[in-house]
């Protein structure tokens, strides 16, 4: 009966499904995963696997290590992508407790493949978020093995039966799945990457990463151990998925089609090199979080190093010499530790004092912290600036691309409402993003924080960030569902570690870029060597212009 039932089954997207028993259910998909391939990738397939075993044998833990070049005893590698290989072997019926396949592995390069998942699943589209948060569930009962009838089509679109809006993860696995997630976007510069098993040794460093990106879903977890207490919600992830952390599962599609490549045709280039220059805050485990957010080639590839204030010094000026020439994005980037207790900070630091005099910070009743952020003193903050920066001592600058990120403890998203929306206030006022400019008189300093809004003092000493809802510049925040607890208002106050600018921008920008300053250089060797010769007229309108000659050397205009 079940082979009578597939014989009539016809591909299309209004057809149904449908086959008297199990395993005539289980033999369709998997000849239809297969057919998802083609001659080359199916050949490279069983090379990868064996020549001599069959797709449907077993799977063991270790067999699958050696596939992807993974340690076997990586938390992430056994509680994830182990999973994800035994609930999918069975596909469509994921409930299903069969022993785990190559044919399930094969089936998870489909299925975290949005092109090949829309072909295999016979839909234009496939949940990504769904599907990722019913295979790290826990299982619930299988089909009974009695019913008339295998519905394909209702299995898929229901995920075996699972409701969705109700599921909880502990997240203890979100965890882990974004360890894992954050390794692979680092490592994997193609669908032919070959990676080396020492590659995840440091899997601890990313679960501190990770950790923020969990925090986003839910800001009462402060470390590890509160994380095997917690749920995760559907709601929540696919809401950090939708606005905090976008571009999380790019590398995952690359890094499961390994198996499609023969070794003589992959490589071992890596998208990431270890940071040549010194730098406190960007880092390559930095540049890894911020990729799920932006592109990742740009961030690996393409960033250049403006300003860093530990090595130029915290200064203005030297700010405005060394980023305001570069005529593509940038990121600044703000290290500093939360100040808890202002009294304290302001009986040994004069300076602080006189800021909270200009600055009016929220009164007590109104500052709600959320407990990671009262648990966790160091904080990072990012901010995309799309516009060349410029000295803006009565407008502002800055267009709807502005983004200010905060990365640690939590990542967290606020993108611009209005435009303009940035301040370089070069007489006393210093650097603001979504609030209008402060009042700078020889009588004294006055700042209008905005409703969202990240302000750095003039002596680049002290920044705050103000989020005390709508209103303002730039949203209150990712479109994360929240719990009623929620602060609604908050500031971080901070004493400055470090600053930083880095250029970003894809290969044409830094091209660009190279080339203006290329042709600055030669427009200032020509001024500076041009000829003094008696009425020489190109060196008379030079002086005139007062751009060579008392004691000028003819740099750049």
């Amino acid at each position: 009966m079940g082979q009578r039932a597939s014989s009539h089954v016809t591909e299309t997207t209004t057809s149904r499904w449908t086959f008297t028993d199990r395993d005539a259910l289980i033999a369709f998909f998997n000849a239809r995963a297969l057919r998802q391939l083609s001659a080359v990738e199916q050949w490279a397939f069983h090379q990868n696997i064996g020549k001599n075993i069959e797709p449907t044998e077993e799977l063991d833990l270790q067999a699958l290590a050696t596939l992807y070049g993974v340690p076997a005893d990586v938390p992430w590698f056994t509680e994830v992508f182990y999973t994800f290989v035994c609930r999918l072997t069975s596909f469509p019926l994921m409930n299903d407790c069969s022993p785990p396949t190559y044919m399930g592995l094969l089936k998870v390069c489909l299925l975290f493949n949005k092109k090949r998942a829309a072909r295999y699943t016979a839909r234009k589209s496939y949940d990504v978020a769904s599907l990722v948060l019913a295979l790290l569930a826990p299982p619930r009962d299988a089909c009974d093995e009695n019913v008339d009838q295998f519905d394909g089509d209702k299995l898929i679109d229901t995920l075996d039966g699972t409701f969705i809006a109700e599921l909880e993860v502990p997240a203890i696995k979100v965890l882990r799945l974004f360890t894992f997630l954050l390794q692979i976007l680092q490592c994997c510069d193609g669908s032919n990457t070959t990676l080396s098993p020492s590659m995840f040794a440091d899997w601890e460093q990313y679960e501190q990463i990770s950790l923020c990106l969990l925090r986003s879903l839910d800001s009462t977890i402060v470390s590890r151990s509160d994380a095997r207490s917690r749920s995760i919600t559907y709601q929540q992830f696919a809401g950090g998925l939708r606005s905090v952390f976008p571009n999380v599962f790019d590398a995952l599609g690359l890094f499961l089609e390994r198996l499609f490549y023969v070794k003589r045709d992959t490589t071992n280039k890596l998208l990431y090199t270890p940071t040549k220059e010194t730098s406190t805050i960007v880092t390559n485990l930095l540049l890894t979080q911020l990729s799920t957010l932006y592109p990742r080639i740009n961030l690996f590839t393409s960033m250049q190093r403006l300003f860093v204030a530990g090595d130029a010094g915290f200064s203005m000026s030297v700010f405005q010499a060394k980023v305001f020439k570069w005529m593509a994005p940038t990121i600044l980037f703000v290290s500093g530790t939360r100040i808890q207790d202002d009294e304290i900070v302001c009986t040994k630091n004069k300076r602080y004092k006189a800021f909270l005099q200009d600055y009016p910070a929220l009164k007590d009743a109104e500052q709600q912290l959320a407990l990671c952020d009262r648990k966790k003193r160091n904080l990072i903050y990012a901010i995309f600036v799309r516009d060349p920066w410029k000295i803006t001592n009565k407008d502002l600058f800055g267009d709807m691309d502005t983004t200010i990120i905060q990365l640690a403890p939590r990542q967290k998203i606020f993108k611009a409402q209005e435009a303009p929306n940035i301040y370089f206030n070069a007489v006393g006022g210093g650097i603001g993003f979504g609030s209008s400019q402060p009042s700078v008189k020889p009588a004294g300093k006055r700042y209008f924080p905005g409703n969202v809004s990240f302000t750095v003092d003039p002596s680049m000493e002290f920044a705050v960030f103000r989020n005390v809802g709508d209103g303002g510049m730039f949203s209150h925040g990712s479109a994360v569902p929240a719990p009623a607890e929620q602060p609604l208002s908050y500031e971080h106050r901070l004493m400055i570690k470090d600053l930083e600018v880095w250029g970003y921008g894809g290969e044409e920008e830094l091209q660009k870029q190279i080339q203006r300053w290329q042709w600055e250089e030669a427009e200032a060797t020509k001024r500076k060597y041009i000829k003094t010769n008696g009425g020489n007229e190109d060196r008379a309108l030079l002086e005139m212009a007062g751009i060579v000659g008392h004691y000028q050397s003819g740099g750049s205009v």
